[in-house]
């Protein structure tokens, strides 16, 4: 349960101080980054812009949520959680990083409808068909393609027939034309973690029990330095990724996929 000094109600903790696979490990790295994590991210002009079309591809999919129960897994410091709630949703910010949903809380003002979980996307502390909807932004690059497997397979399992899942992929399609040396400075110069990228195949096997509905590509290269001189005109480029087969020149893929009503 919540830490006893912080006696919470909308605060829920199922994971252990003590951490023990790669994913966990990831949980040292962001608890450590947590009171700096949307200062380094979120708040130069790069960052707003990358968090503005992010926000207006998961909305222009989401449409009207008033009262939808939505489960944000990997909320993090609670970017996305943040304007679910606003929007009038009935919100659950789930992360395994206890310190980035302290964080999160930060942001939410009394009487919005917010409850924080901290546990583990793999094992999902809820019953069987319990969320209209369930979204993740800015996670699956963490984490192997065999764990996704797993973290799909509880989101199914927690959503309602006929609900549906909104989450956020790395386009490897992209590095075989121009990601090719973005990622090699990444990983190698720079000697950060190799990011977990997916090819269309990928999802049709993470989602074979699901029907996909929608994909949007967003974010091409070199998209800010366009905001800089216009931002108008950077958010006209990026709705040029919802286009086949433009979507697969960009950073990221966004894919909608239903659960079946049986």
């Amino acid at each position: 349960m919540a830490n006893s000094k912080k006696k919470d109600v909308n605060f829920y903790r199922r994971v252990p101080r003590k951490y023990k696979n790669i994913i966990e490990k990831s949980v040292i790295r962001y608890s450590e980054e947590a009171d700096q994590y949307d200062n380094h991210r979120f708040i130069s002009e790069k960052g707003k812009f990358f968090h503005e079309i992010d926000m207006e591809a998961f909305f222009s999919i989401l449409g009207d949520i008033s009262g939808k129960r939505i489960l944000d897994v990997a909320a993090g410091t609670g970017r996305l959680s943040l304007e679910l709630a606003k929007k009038g949703a009935q919100v659950i910010a789930l992360d395994v990083t206890y310190d980035m949903l302290l964080e999160a809380k930060k942001k939410f003002s009394p009487g919005m409808n917010i409850f924080f979980c901290n546990a583990d996307g793999r094992k999902l502390p809820f019953k069987d068909n319990s969320f209209d909807v369930i979204t993740c932004i800015r996670f699956t690059h963490l984490v192997s393609k065999e764990d996704m497997i797993d973290f799909i397979s509880e989101m199914k399992r927690v959503l309602k027939p006929g609900g549906y899942v909104i989450i956020q992929f790395g386009n490897k399609t992209r590095e075989i034309f121009i990601g090719f040396l973005e990622e090699f400075l990444h990983s190698v110069i720079k000697k950060e973690y190799k990011r977990t990228t997916y090819y269309p195949k990928d999802y049709r096997y993470l989602f074979k029990d699901m029907k996909i509905v929608r994909k949007i590509g967003i974010g091409f290269t070199g998209l800010e330095l366009v905001a800089r001189l216009s931002k108008s005109l950077a958010m006209n480029i990026n709705l040029i990724g919802r286009i086949f087969p433009f979507m697969y020149l960009t950073k990221k893929i966004i894919i909608q996929a239903y659960k079946n009503d049986h």
